[in-house]
C-alpha cells in the first residue's frame, strides 16, 4: 500500500482495493459546498494539497491535516445539533448508508460501487435488514402460504393459539 507521510503520525494512504478509487456524483447542495471549498483551498497555504485542513484556534485554515479525533468530535456535534442522541461512529455511518440504500431498493451492484467495496460479500456484511424489510418479507411469505385466510378459520386459529401458549 502506498502512503505519504504528512506530519506527526498522519499519512495519506491509498484505498485498500481498486474499488476504493471511485468517482461519485454529489447531491446538488453538497456539490456546491465542495466547489466552494475547492476554490478556497486553492488560495490557502496548503503544502499537501488537502481539501479539508485544520484551522488555527479560532483563526484561518493552516493547510495542516485534520486529526482523526477532530472528525469524530465534529460528527458528534453535527448529530447533537440534528437532535440525534446516539450518532454512533463514522464507520457505523457506512453501515447505516448500506442499509438505507438497500431499503430504498438501490440495486446491489450499485451499492457495492457507492461504498467502494471490492465484493458483494463485503457490502452484504454492512447491510442490516430494517424492521420494514423484515415485515415486508414475512408478509409476502404469509401471503404465499395463504396464512391470512387460514388464520380466519376458527379451528386453525385455536390450534395456533395453543401452540403459541406452549412456547
Amino acid at each position: 500500500m502506498s502512503e505519504e507521510p504528512l506530519e506527526g503520525g498522519l499519512h495519506l494512504i491509498r484505498p485498500k482495493s481498486r474499488a476504493g478509487w471511485r468517482t461519485l456524483p454529489l447531491p446538488p447542495g453538497l456539490a456546491e459546498l465542495v466547489a466552494q471549498r475547492v476554490d478556497a483551498a486553492g488560495r490557502e497555504a496548503n503544502q499537501h494539497g488537502l481539501l479539508f485542513t485544520r484551522s488555527a484556534e479560532d483563526g484561518p485554515l493552516t493547510g495542516r491535516p485534520i486529526e482523526p479525533k477532530s472528525d469524530t468530535e465534529a460528527w458528534g456535534e453535527v448529530a447533537k445539533r440534528a437532535g440525534i442522541t446516539r450518532a454512533g461512529t463514522l464507520h457505523e455511518a457506512r453501515h447505516t448508508t448500506a442499509t438505507l440504500l438497500q431499503s430504498l431498493g438501490v440495486e446491489e451492484s450499485l451499492r457495492v460501487e457507492i461504498l467502494g467495496h471490492s465484493s458483494i460479500t463485503t457490502t452484504r456484511n454492512y447491510q442490516h435488514a430494517d424492521i420494514r424489510l423484515r415485515s415486508s418479507a414475512l408478509g409476502k411469505l404469509a401471503s404465499t402460504l395463504g396464512l391470512a385466510s387460514a388464520l380466519k378459520r376458527p379451528r386453525f386459529s385455536a390450534a395456533l393459539m395453543r401452540a403459541a401458549a406452549r412456547g
